[in-house]
């Protein structure tokens, strides 16, 4: 059985966050973020992500939630793309349109059409393209992240970040303003679980300081996989559970955003810092052993 070993600088408060209660449909919700601590990779995060915007089929269908990509499609200067997401990477092609592949920077000003059950909801820009490496590292090697600077508006003009922006940065993070995509890999963010199947249908869009760029940047999805960074579905669950602090396994997390942590895996891949009292070893059940 996989465990993580867990060592906090600070003793960890219960804050029960109801992941359901965020709906893009109430624009007043959407455009009232909740700040961030921090961003880099020695905290933990009871968020998803930003706004519950994650887990979106890259085909166009939507979502349980009913949020779609509409068509699959995004467009820049008049021309329409087919909408593609590999390896955590976004890419757009139309072999009739000039150029005929969007891709890196090439990508900036691309817009997709967000739909809710069916009806047009907002746009989704892409503003900025950047490049970073993977908190994990195996035999010090780490993989390479593409992130996204994305932004909504309603009437195409006024576009707000889809991220937390602020000033706080870590050496080794994203920029706050950024997202990460990575597919693959179903993630309830209800139970904090990891399902078996892989479905690289979905996308998963991970704010800077959320669970799901921690997740991967630290080489725990189905993308990391391919990169060399092999993990089980237990393994990814049990990452899951302790950066969410659901010692209890029922999805309930116990901290809140940018609690500092000192942690380390059976993989090598992270590994403790100073030394500290441990306080927990966790499996894709919640913490199998806590000293509080």
């Amino acid at each position: 059985m996989r465990t993580l070993a867990l060592a906090a600088t600070a003793l960890i408060s219960g804050c029960a966050v109801d992941l359901d209660e965020v709906n893009l449909a109430t624009t007043e919700q959407f455009a009232s973020p909740q700040p961030c601590d921090d961003f880099g990779c020695g905290t933990n995060s009871p968020h998803f992500d930003q706004y519950g915007f994650y887990r979106i089929p890259k085909d166009g269908t939507p979502n349980a939630d009913g949020y779609a990509i509409y068509g699959g499609l995004m467009v820049k200067s008049g021309a329409v793309y087919q909408l593609h997401v590999d390896n955590g990477r976004i890419t757009g092609t139309n072999p009739n349109a000039n150029p005929p592949l969007l891709q890196s920077t090439g990508l900036i000003g691309a817009r997709m059409y967000i739909t809710v059950n069916g009806v047009f909801s907002y746009y989704l820009k892409i503003a900025g393209v950047s490049r970073m490496q993977s908190w994990a590292k195996k035999n010090g090697v780490p993989f390479t992240v593409d992130t996204y600077e994305l932004a909504w508006s309603l009437n195409n003009e006024n576009f707000i970040n889809l991220c937390t922006v602020t000033d706080v940065q870590d050496p080794m993070g994203m920029i706050s303003s950024h997202t990460l995509l990575f597919e693959g890999d179903d993630i309830d963010s209800v139970t904090k679980t990891v399902a078996p199947q892989v479905n690289n249908n979905i996308i998963n869009f991970g704010c800077a300081g959320s669970i799901l760029a921690k997740l991967h940047l630290m080489g725990h999805t189905e993308v990391a996989e391919r990169a060399g960074f092999v993990t089980t579905t237990a393994e990814r669950t049990t990452m899951l559970k302790m950066l969410s602090a659901d010692y209890c396994g029922d999805g309930t997390p116990y901290t809140i955003g940018g609690q500092p942590l000192n942690y380390s895996d059976d993989h090598d891949w992270m590994n403790f810092g100073p030394p500290s009292e441990l306080e927990a070893k966790w499996t894709e059940n919640g913490a199998s052993c806590l000293n509080t």
